[in-house]
């Protein structure tokens, strides 16, 4: 019931950009270009270091075998932890990541290097995997803000690797915190 009233309540916050979607969560801590409204959910874990929230955006364009799916995991740390690029905090969550996809999804990195977004350094990666007998892409970019890591990824056949969605998706992130 919450995340439908979430998801109604952030609906003001959409402007239509072409036949995209100009997207804005209520806490505008960022902006981004999307085929659809987004679905959402919510997570909070009690962790070590205190309370970590995990808020998950998914959209969808070209659903069935030629999809690509649009991820933005928004993660949330206690304040006093710092994300800071020099900080290895972040170098552990950016590899556990990047090695726990290569390990699930059972493929190879075809790609890895930096990613900046205005004033925020961050990493990319991309994963080349098989599923359901097809060659998938999975593109990745970590982007640390203060107490907050903002990942994007996209899943797509490899047919679609380079597709100008993908890059208008990536393009259009911006952080607003």
């Amino acid at each position: 019931m919450n995340i439908k009233l979430a998801i109604l309540s952030m609906a003001y916050l959409l402007t239509w950009v072409g036949n995209w979607i100009s997207f804005e969560p209520l806490d505008k801590s960022f902006h981004v270009l999307l085929p659809e409204t987004p679905s959402y959910s919510i997570k909070s874990m009690d962790t070590e270091i205190g309370n970590v929230e995990v808020e998950y955006y998914f959209a969808t364009l070209d659903k069935g075998k030629d999809e690509i799916i649009f991820s933005i995991n928004k993660t949330s740390y206690p304040s006093d932890f710092s994300l800071a690029k020099m900080d290895s905090s972040y170098y552990y969550i950016l590899e556990t990541t990047r090695e726990g996809l290569l390990e699930q999804l059972k493929g190879r990195c075809l790609y890895q290097g930096p990613a900046n977004q205005a004033d925020v350094v961050g990493d990319r990666f991309s994963i080349v995997y098989q599923s359901a007998g097809d060659t998938m892409v999975v593109n990745t970019w970590m982007l640390p803000k203060e107490s907050v890591l903002f990942t994007l990824q996209t899943f797509a056949p490899i047919s679609k690797k380079l597709a100008p969605e993908i890059n208008k998706f990536f393009d259009s992130f911006q952080i607003k915190i």
